[in-house]
């Protein structure tokens, strides 16, 4: 009913109730209950007039905002080509990354303006430091970086003492009137001399938290006593796999939960062995444990600093599979053909005693000796020494993962590879360097192995038609392809397309004729893609051009792979005593509840994602700190009617403004999406290498700011500054 109704409105931008029913067959009860629902969704809307239409048809949009110093902000939002630029008096009473309802004036000439119509979630909690009030000393103030010239007030400001940096919650917020925002001191997070404050009061804002209740380490010591008591029994159960099993992560990583093994059984056959930590065993459904982990959803990787999901008894200890250990895990094996078709496979209950611990970058090296054409003169001969054991099992992984990445190209599946950025800390947590990731050769051997588990297990329990969790991702709006096209046109791109409909070999052809320069186009691409999620109906997964696509790979830190294995350990390991007691009432209770669990987990990932960015943002930006006033050479990104951002080397981006383009006036060309020289014709549009100046940076906005090089004026007075200082 509800995707009748949003199609009957995509056609139609405004139609009455009676309309709506003249045109969908249905109760008339039922539509209007689903109509009330979109409205409370805030996906469609229902004018003064009682008429309906979605949301954007009104010039109505939902998302999400970003505030700045200065007081004006940005809006966000998927179904816009731009942010929308809100001016102080629109801001209603929105803080900074509140989801919020924005009203687009279309009438407006020039760059577009919206005005915040509604708050509909205050999204993060507010970090204050604690101050002395002017001279009298024994008065206590909150002080927010976000809001330098609001009053922040609380009626209790508990054991806090000054200097204290305490999370807050919201209590209500008038910014029109009185310039207030009242809050609650939820905790004290720490001091303001304290090393690595500033990610965790950034966790902290985000309602993450290093921490674990009393409760739960109480139930930490049961789960170890059980283990203890049952582990001569589980080697009897389970199946003792004897292989040459590794693990390989990050040389940091502690929670290890994915091992692989495989074999060549001949010239045409190769079995993949996967074998992921079995935490379901150890974190029983509806424990106290189990409660927190869903409540987390996802382990949050902030750099230097790790917020897991699970205590760190389980995630790097109990469940890790650390090297020459015996350790519990839901094993996968799968004979696959040289084409990358999967014969066969099997998933089961096992023990493992994983041989050694390896790390990328050791991978790599035997990587690069076994393409080597002089072996004899290698440089890292001790690496290759110490791992001879394993030499030939790398070569396996290697052709195995060779086979399965060209499957993946042939079936249409994306690869972006855009560039991340690699932030060096030194032991104060202060930034000494930004600098591109380098992308290994054996981070793609893992992810393919790991690719393929998750879809073996996805389609397993498919065509067992039983209730699951799938990892989705929608294909593209086609507007936004739309979109593409004029872009790629526009910078002269050349592409195919080999369908009249949307599908992935449009966008594999587009990115795979894009050059090196071209990662701007690469993260716009991205940009216009679906967002993956958490879902109970399997509607694919269209970047990996996966039929069928889930997560079981990492139950240590994503509660969406837990579940996985429960519901493998219900449908296949215990199913004679699950098929004696499943009915219809059980299906639909099972499915309930994994609606819910992957509602949960989508908004933890995002929340996560959005925290992770944030921290990356904040250190590049004390990064360029102490690089304001130097000359980089950078590519535009992105193109807005207020200005371009660029990217340097390192991945740091900053915004040249439109005021700061001094050879000319400037306007937004929406055809090109470029900026246009209103005289000279000078046009700048995405991709265009340009060298840039960097005249701001600050690390409490998470912004850098630069202009154009060959504006000499300011050139110069900014090189002054710099010489300066």
């Amino acid at each position: 009913m509800k995707e009748k109704i949003l199609a009957l409105l995509r056609e139609n931008k405004f139609l009455s109730l009676d309309e709506i029913l003249e045109k969908i067959d249905g109760n008339k009860e039922d539509i209007e209950n689903e109509l009330k629902s979109l409205e409370e969704e805030y996906i469609i809307y229902k004018s003064k007039k009682e008429r309906y239409g979605l949301l954007s048809s009104f010039n109505y949009y939902l998302g999400t905002i970003s505030l700045k110093k200065q007081g004006y902000g940005f809006f966000k939002c998927d179904d816009l080509d731009e942010d929308i630029f809100i001016p102080a008096v629109s801001l209603d009473n929105a803080l900074d990354n509140d989801t919020v309802i924005v009203w687009i004036n279309p009438s407006y000439e020039g760059s577009k303006e919206g005005q915040v119509v509604k708050t509909v979630k205050h999204n993060n909690e507010l970090i204050c430091k604690i101050e002395k009030k002017f001279f009298n000393f024994d008065n206590k103030v909150l002080v927010c970086d976000t809001y330098p010239d609001v009053r922040i007030e609380t009626d209790d400001f508990k054991e806090a003492s000054f200097g204290d940096v305490v999370s807050c919650k919201v209590v209500s917020v008038d910014l029109i009137k009185k310039n207030v925002i009242k809050v609650e001191i939820e905790k004290i997070i720490g001091n303001i001399n304290d090393i690595g404050i500033d990610i965790k009061a950034l966790a902290y804002k985000y309602g993450l938290d290093d921490k674990f209740s009393e409760s739960i380490y109480d139930n930490l010591k049961e789960v170890d006593e059980k283990y203890l008591s049952e582990i001569e029994l589980n080697k009897k159960r389970r199946k003792y796999v004897s292989k040459d099993i590794i693990t390989i992560d990050g040389a940091d990583a502690k929670d290890l939960d994915d091992a692989v093994n495989v074999e060549k059984i001949d010239d045409n056959t190769y079995l993949l062995g996967v074998y992921i930590a079995d935490v379901s065993y150890f974190v029983k459904e509806g424990s106290e444990i189990d409660k927190e982990a869903l409540n987390r959803g996802t382990s949050v990787y902030l750099l230097n600093k790790v917020i897991p999901m699970l205590p760190p008894k389980l995630s790097n200890e109990l469940c890790s599979l650390n090297e020459k250990t015996d350790k519990y895990v839901i094993a996968l094996e799968a004979k696959i053909d040289k084409y990358g078709n999967v014969l066969d496979s099997d998933i089961f209950e096992a023990i493992i005693n994983t041989k050694h611990r390896m790390t990328y970058d050791d991978v790599e090296v035997i990587i690069d000796y076994l393409k080597s054409s002089d072996k004899d003169s290698f440089e890292k001969m001790d690496i290759i020494n110490k791992y001879q054991d394993i030499i030939a099992l790398v070569q396996n992984m290697k052709d195995l993962s060779f086979i399965l990445s060209n499957m993946k190209k042939k079936r249409g599946a994306l690869d972006f590879d855009i560039p991340e950025a690699d932030i060096i800390l030194d032991d104060n947590g202060k930034v000494i360097d930004v600098k591109e990731r380098k992308v290994l050769k054996s981070h793609k051997l893992i992810e393919d192995f790991m690719v393929c588990a998750n879809e073996i297990v996805a389609e397993t329990i498919k065509d067992m038609d039983l209730p699951f969790i799938y990892r989705v991702h929608d294909k593209p709006e086609e507007y936004k392809m739309e979109r593409l096209e004029k872009l790629l046109k526009a910078v002269k791109i050349n592409f195919k397309k080999k369908s009249k409909s949307l599908n992935a070999y449009f966008l594999q052809d587009v990115l795979k004729n894009l050059k090196d320069d071209d990662k701007a186009l690469k993260a716009n691409i991205l940009r216009m893609m679906a967002k993956a999620e958490y879902s109970s109906l399997n509607i694919g997964h269209f970047g990996l051009a996966s039929k069928c696509y889930t997560h079981f790979t990492s139950p240590i830190r994503r509660y969406p792979d837990l579940l996985v294995h429960r519901l493998i350990r219900k449908y296949i390991i215990n199913s004679e005593k699950f098929y004696a007691t499943y009915n219809k009432e059980e299906e639909e209770k099972l499915n309930s509840k994994i609606r819910e669990i992957a509602t949960i987990s989508t908004d933890r990932e995002i929340n996560a994602n959005m925290c992770e960015f944030e921290a990356i943002d904040m250190k590049k930006a004390e990064y360029m700190e102490s690089h304001v006033g130097e000359v980089y050479d950078a590519v535009i990104t992105s193109v807005l009617s207020s200005g371009f951002f660029v990217s340097l080397d390192n991945t740091i981006e900053g915004m040249v403004h439109i005021r700061s383009l001094k050879s000319d006036r400037f306007y937004y060309d929406a055809g090109s999406s470029a900026l246009v020289g209103k005289n000279n014709g000078k046009a700048y549009m995405q991709g265009m290498k340009v060298k840039v100046i960097c005249t701001y940076a600050n690390k409490e906005d998470r912004e850098v700011g630069f202009i154009l090089y060959s504006d000499s004026k300011q050139t110069k007075s900014v090189l002054k500054y710099k010489k300066k200082h």
